[in-house]
């Protein structure tokens, strides 16, 4: 079997295009959280879920993040969490990061676990 001629993506890049795809600047600021979950990303804007499985876990448990506040990381940032706040390695980017559960995301992990 030939071998993937791909890299896969760091954290950093795939919530940069996650946040991308929610053109909608008040929409952005109002609903869009990423939810991290071990080696799953899933991000929303209450109408669209898009979801992307890592090749290693990223954080140990389940972290919620704003979207307009992780398009700043590097696309070449790989993440970790750091209490309350999510770091970039890469760019020393700190946003913060809470694991209250997010409503919106309740509904959105039973509709993606079905």
């Amino acid at each position: 079997m030939r071998k993937p001629n791909y890299k896969p993506l760091h954290a950093g890049q795939v919530l940069r295009e996650f946040a991308k795809c929610f053109k909608d600047k008040e929409l952005r600021s109002r609903y869009p959280y990423a939810m991290i979950d071990r080696d799953t990303i899933i991000a929303t804007d209450s109408h669209i879920i898009l979801k992307y499985q890592h090749h290693m876990p990223i954080i140990d448990g389940t972290v919620y993040v704003k979207l307009d506040h992780a398009a700043q990381f590097s696309a070449k940032d790989d993440l970790i969490l750091d209490g309350e706040h999510l770091q970039g390695m890469a760019s020393g980017l700190i946003i913060p990061a809470h694991r209250e559960p997010v409503k919106l995301f309740e509904t959105i992990k039973r509709i993606v676990q079905s």
